[in-house]
């Protein structure tokens, strides 16, 4: 990746030269608990902090700050939040809001702003078409965006090619009411208040201004670059982007004032051919940008000018990968979607999970998204209703209780209910189901408990199961395609990491409940537990160890290094960790000191005349107290990683608490010289040990099996 973004910036320096569509759902539940977004306006007003007294870095260590945080338009109330300064004198993340009442779906006649975006009973008037009666209309042309009126029963969407028209569909009649020709048009955009319909049009160059009431088109506003993509305010604020063949495609943002109509350059070269969005204040744009240089951006244009404020830090900040030209803003300002991911729109850092493809549209709650394949909980990003064909365009109407869907040269129309009726949105805390309904791929026994934990990626779950009737007794939704759990040495906190997200789960264990995300710069595919002070994660490239701090939820230290497919394993006091590299004909581990919440490397293995082990798997383990770890397919000395103790080809899943066995999916050996003790009577490649060594969890067809390993 990185050897790719640099290959190509080197490059671009040199040559500077589905009739009604059959819903499927989630399992369904209480109605969702209403979780709470950002209201988009200025930051959180601080209401406590620290005195700062005697602080050693950015802050007191100790001290706490509470801000207020969700919303207080419509029904909405905002909450608290608060954050500690951690013994390294540095902030942790923000606690979860509470006391706040979040948006809900908007409830026609009750003069009530129930999603809280400034509107009452907005898109009222359009009766949505009553659930399980969804049809289709025939759509001329290609259609390459939809935008959904807000004020009145109309989608809008442009048709290009070789008779590019602008489209206005009669959502109440559900036909076309009229077309309207737009000779090269690109994009189009309706501001939030619905006064202002713009299509550019890069070929005049101008972009068009319609008369929403003759249907036609009220002014042609010539402008200095062709325009691309185009974002309008409710002030009357145009702002488009424009890319110049000359430098590559590199773009151009301008901003022109309707009412004044001056073309003024406000930023040059800022991505390649990207698409952009505005905030529903008009006070930030998004870029996010393709090819070249695939990040996305947030702009503070509310001074006229572009100021970076953020952008995503996917891959170390290097980008994302292979982005298509297409950025959305949920209406509430809360989430961006961008190279099929979900971005925190405050905290473009903060990568909250997959989409499986573009987003076209949010509800203004923030409750559920249309993505390219089916819709999606919004606060889980997880698909909770599957399309039966992929989508190219979608927009959400009446109230957002109806869906318009465009596939195949048709607009599929149906009731929201069609697919989440019975869905618990943003309900993370599930009933049990049989085990064998889900899909265990990696088990971690708590310590304390006699319970065992099962991690289904397929389904983002975390299973609790009673180790005694090896009944599932409860599970959490967790984050986008969860990859490694892990527990704390107390047994108070579990741990996930995500393939998909730059994020660390956490369930507190003592109320099984989810008690929210850490934010970290990379995704963290594999996770283990430092005792109860830290948290180790590693990404799925493998080659950036990061250190969490347990309680503050600040991140300590992160090392980006010259290796490859890396997995960790520590010791029980939580002071050292091993990181063992694969993919690669030269592997080597490595040990840390992190009793000083820093990645301080104590040794590195270099056998074979520093050649290393050849072709390793992706795999560590090691003993409670650091004497030996296998990897590469040996048993190697722990403290200095210099000497080989035997040949272990047989790769180690599990080494007991106690130092004494050494468990592979079929086999049971001595840890200390390799001695073969026995098989395995049930096998399979989720398992863990028990706190006390005397028993072997293994998780296999749907079935919790413990082996007694007082036998070998």
């Amino acid at each position: 990746m990185r050897i790719w973004w640099t290959l190509a910036a080197l490059l671009f320096v040199v040559g500077c030269t589905r009739s009604a569509l059959p819903p499927t759902g989630d399992d369904g539940g209480a109605p969702p608990d209403l979780l709470v977004g950002d209201d988009g306006g200025t930051p959180p007003d601080l209401l406590v902090g620290g005195d700062g007294g005697g602080a050693c870095g950015e802050c007191a260590a100790g001290a706490t700050e509470t801000m207020s945080c969700g919303s207080s338009v419509g029904a909405c109330k905002a909450g608290t939040q608060t954050r500690t300064c951690s013994a390294t004198c540095s902030w942790g993340s923000w606690s979860s809001c509470t006391g706040s009442v979040g948006p809900s779906p908007e409830t026609c006649g009750d003069g009530v702003d129930n999603n809280c975006n400034g509107v009452t009973d907005e898109g009222c008037s359009c009766s949505p078409v009553d659930a399980g009666h969804g049809s289709s209309i025939a759509l001329p042309g290609n259609i390459a965006k939809m935008v959904s009126d807000p004020k009145l029963c109309f989608i809008y969407a442009l048709q290009v090619g070789t008779n590019p028209r602008l489209l206005v569909l009669d959502t109440g009649n559900k036909d076309i009411l009229t077309a309207i020709d737009l000779p090269g048009a690109a994009d189009l955009d309706v501001s939030p208040n619905g006064k202002y319909l713009v299509v550019s049009q890069p070929s005049l160059p101008a972009f068009s201004i319609i008369d929403k009431g003759l249907w036609t088109v009220a002014n042609t506003v010539p402008v200095a670059k062709p325009p691309q993509r185009i974002e309008v305010s409710d002030g009357g604020v145009v702002y488009y982007v424009s890319y110049d063949p000359t430098k590559s495609d590199y773009a151009e943002t301008h901003r022109i004032e309707i009412a004044v109509g001056a073309d003024t350059k406000i930023n040059t070269w800022i991505d390649y051919q990207p698409d952009v969005e505005l905030s529903a204040d008009g006070n930030f744009l998004y870029t996010g940008g393709t090819a070249l240089l695939p990040n996305v951006t947030r702009y503070d244009v509310s001074s006229g000018m572009e100021v970076t404020v953020d952008s995503g830090g996917w891959d170390h900040g290097h980008g994302f990968p292979n982005p298509e030209q297409w950025t959305y803003l949920s209406p509430n300002g809360e989430h961006l979607y961008y190279a099929s991911y979900q971005l925190d729109a405050h905290n473009l850092p903060f990568v909250t999970g997959i989409t499986n493809g573009r987003v076209f549209a949010e509800d203004a709650a923030g409750t559920f998204f249309i993505g390219e394949d089916g819709v999606f909980d919004a606060q889980l990003v997880m698909r909770v209703g599957t399309f039966p064909f992929y989508l190219i365009a979608a927009a959400l109407t009446a109230g957002d209780r109806e869906v318009w869907l465009v596939h195949d040269g048709r607009a599929y129309y149906q009731n929201v209910d069609d697919f989440l009726a019975g869905v618990a949105l943003g309900v993370r805390a599930r009933a049990p189901a049989p085990l064998s309904s889900y899909t265990i791929t990696r088990i971690v026994a708590d310590p304390v408990r006699p319970r065992v934990y099962g991690l289904d990626g397929a389904h983002q779950r975390v299973v609790a199961i009673d180790a005694t009737s090896g009944l599932a007794t409860g599970a959490i939704i967790v984050g986008s395609q969860p990859s490694d759990i892990t527990v704390s040495a107390s047994g108070g906190t579990l741990w996930v990491g995500h393939e998909a997200a730059l994020e660390l789960g956490k369930i507190d264990l003592a109320s099984w409940q989810f008690s929210g995300f850490v934010q970290v710069p990379i995704d963290s595919f594999d996770v283990e537990a430092l005792g109860n002070a830290q948290v180790a994660a590693i990404d799925l490239q493998g080659d950036s160890p990061t250190l969490v701090d347990a309680t503050t939820g600040a991140v300590t230290d992160s090392a980006q290094l010259l290796l490859t497919g890396g997995a960790l394993a520590a010791t029980a006091d939580g002071k050292s960790l091993f990181l063992g590299e694969s993919g690669t004909t030269s592997g080597n581990v490595f040990r840390y000191d992190v009793s000083s919440g820093m990645l301080v490397q104590t040794a590195r293995s270099n056998p074979n005349n520093l050649t290393g082990f050849p072709n390793p798997a992706r795999s560590v383990q090691c003993a409670a107290d650091g004497s030996f770890v296998f990897y590469g397919g040996y048993s190697v000395e722990g403290t200095g990683l210099a000497t080989l103790n035997y040949t272990q080809a047989d790769t180690i899943l599990t080494v007991t608490p106690d130092d004494r066995l050494a468990i592979s999916e079929t086999k049971v050996y001595r840890a200390s010289d390799g001695k073969l003790l026995g098989s395995l009577a049930v096998t399979g490649t989720s398992q863990a040990a028990s706190a006390d060594s005397k028993k072997l969890y293994i998780v296999t067809g749907g079935t919790l099996h413990t082996i007694d390993l007082t036998q070998y």
